[in-house]
């Protein structure tokens, strides 16, 4: 993927919501296994963001059923799961990238 995304290519912010998401994710699923011993009730609000976020990437995003989805609409909804965490927390995107694209309504 790496060779073929980005500005020239796919869209600018492509590679680091990519890379935002995936890394999100995995702390979702570390947070899940967590959960499994400890149970969700004793986790923190940071931990319960990530796991909703992770089960949210998963069905929104990775399994999309049989439907077609473009670049755009893929990168939106990348967008709309990633406003759930505040603008300072997405270190894998850049400032600018994170202010044209992320959605206006996001906390």
């Amino acid at each position: 993927m790496g060779l073929g995304t980005g500005e020239g290519r796919t869209r600018e912010d492509h590679r680091p919501v990519s890379d935002q998401l995936y890394a999100f994710h995995a702390r979702g699923v570390d947070v899940r296994r967590m959960a499994a011993i400890v149970g969700v009730a004793n986790l923190g609000e940071e931990e319960r963001r990530f796991l909703d976020f992770s089960e949210r990437f998963e069905r929104e995003l990775v399994h999309q059923g049989g439907s077609f989805r473009t670049l755009e609409e893929t990168l939106s909804t990348g967008w709309r799961l990633l406003s759930a965490f505040p603008p300072s927390t997405l270190t894998r995107v850049k400032a600018s990238l994170v202010e044209r694209y992320r959605p206006e309504s996001a906390p």
